[in-house]
């Protein structure tokens, strides 16, 4: 059985959501009697519920009331939203170098026994997608105009296209000699067997082949470049979608 860390980012955002809803119903609640305590004072009745002939202006003024709280605290969130961005930028930005960690994340993955078994019957997919996940994450400046003049060739300008029509640089790698040397080198594994995953995760969409590049190898690609502050940031093709499980529970290079 999977047992999900409770210092998992999933974990640790409903806990946070949970203590400021209770918060906010908490403080909800006080202002709303204070309401009632200013406006009672305001007429001079002593409980508000005892003048039925004014409850259209008692209406009025609790929801006007109401408004301001809402109002104020909203712009406070987004005030606390502006405040986290401006002083923690370098945690925000931080991401560790492993996507993937057995037994830990990504949490869709990890929850599905089927795939975690799967994943120990096949132990280097783990180490592969990791690798890929880095390859190309970081590429900059001059290699990343190369890569890209190179995919524009063999494609003719093809880019990834998402769900609301966007379209976005793909994030490329080439299968020449010498990425299998440094991938073999790096998780210990063979050229034949890491040219085997890969040819799976090209079935199973993981990897998309663009092309070939003559006898440099074969041109594929693993997911996209997204504009990210001043900068962008890589995303996968692999998902939380009912396909990619499915495939992942039967995968077999």
């Amino acid at each position: 059985m999977i047992v999900i860390d409770k210092f998992s980012q999933e974990a640790i955002t409903t806990k946070y959501f949970d203590q400021l809803q209770s918060t906010f119903d908490m403080k909800n609640r006080r202002y709303e009697d204070e309401a009632k305590s200013l406006y009672c004072k305001k007429h001079h009745i002593k409980d508000i519920d005892d003048e039925p002939d004014l409850e259209e202006t008692q209406n009025l003024y609790l929801h006007s009331f109401k408004s301001k709280v809402i109002k104020s605290a909203l712009a406070a969130h987004k005030q606390m939203i502006t405040f986290i961005e401006k002083n923690y930028r370098k945690e925000i930005q931080f991401s560790r170098a492993d996507k993937y960690i057995l037994d830990e994340s990504p949490v869709w993955m990890m929850k599905d026994e089927k795939i975690v078994q799967n994943l120990e019957r096949f132990p280097f997919t783990i180490p592969i997608l990791n690798y890929l996940w880095n390859y190309n994450r970081y590429t900059r400046g001059k290699e990343l105009q190369d890569m890209s003049s190179l995919t524009k060739a063999v494609t003719g300008g093809e880019k990834h296209i998402t769900g609301k029509n966007k379209k976005y640089e793909y994030a490329t790698f080439v299968t020449d000699a010498e990425f299998y040397k440094n991938m073999s080198d790096k998780i210990d594994c063979s050229k034949n067997y890491l040219q085997k995953y890969l040819i799976a995760f090209n079935k199973i969409g993981v990897i998309k082949k663009l092309g070939n590049v003559g006898r440099n190898g074969t041109l594929y690609t693993d997911g996209y470049y997204v504009p990210y502050d001043t900068t962008f940031r890589k995303q996968v093709f692999l998902k939380d979608t009912r396909a990619f499980k499915v495939a992942l529970r039967t995968f077999d290079p």
